[in-house]
């Protein structure tokens, strides 16, 4: 039986339907692009390790802390690409509400499991995505969406149509309600929201407005679904 906690996070996927995805953003300015997001109308975030840091784990730790202290339930935040079951454990503990991998591998969805907080390994092949899906995963993170299209979703989403996916690649306000007409519970959009440009030039205006572009459509797409 799903948790409370965990099955508050997983409605409020299936109800918001945008991850924001935020990488190698400088802690000094994570405060201020989290803002923008949020008055953007996006309230999931992801946070992604950074796996050729020296101190990935801990770093990805503390950004998930000091979020969590400013923006306490204004956000449901997620723990990205997590590789081993000690990133599970550090996110977890430091406040990660979901887990979000680029692959699909047994022992981080397991250990999401044990410790009861909600888990999207990616897939790509319908027997990955099974695979992903029968081990546990609540969500499946179709990675690199934008290289096969909207296509290759609907093809999926035939026979697999019971499984909940997140397309993630590509992803832009041109695209993204397609995305979801096509019967995905959700999208993350990376580089295009959270630009690295942008956060450099602290034109912090300009994701905001990016994110209303996206969370404005939102109700549209829930719509025609």
């Amino acid at each position: 039986m799903t948790n409370i906690k965990k099955q508050r996070t997983i409605n409020e996927i299936k109800e918001k339907k945008i991850i924001a995805i935020l990488r190698n953003v400088p802690l000094d300015k994570l405060e201020n692009t989290v803002k923008a997001i949020v008055d953007g109308g996006i309230s999931l975030i992801e946070i992604a390790h950074n796996q050729k840091a020296k101190n990935c784990i801990e770093d990805n730790a503390a950004a998930i802390r000091m979020i969590k202290e400013r923006f306490k339930d204004a956000v449901t935040l997620g723990s990205g690409t997590v590789m081993n079951k000690e990133q599970v454990d550090s996110a977890v503990q430091a406040g990660a509400d979901f887990i979000l991998s680029p692959n699909f591998k047994p022992e981080v969805v397991l250990r999401a499991n044990e410790l009861e907080v909600v888990v999207i390994p990616g897939a790509l092949t319908p027997s990955e995505i099974v695979d992903a899906y029968e081990c546990g995963a609540d969500f499946i993170k179709l990675f690199p969406v934008d290289n096969l299209g909207i296509g290759y979703v609907k093809a999926i989403k035939g026979p697999l149509n019971y499984i909940p996916l997140i397309g993630v690649g590509g992803i832009t306000t041109e695209n993204f309600v397609d995305y979801l007409y096509s019967g995905m519970e959700g999208i993350s959009v990376g580089s295009y929201l959270a630009n690295d440009a942008l956060i450099k030039e602290d034109n912090y205006a300009e994701i905001e407005r990016r994110a209303k572009s996206f969370s404005s459509r939102v109700l549209e797409a829930k719509r025609f679904k």
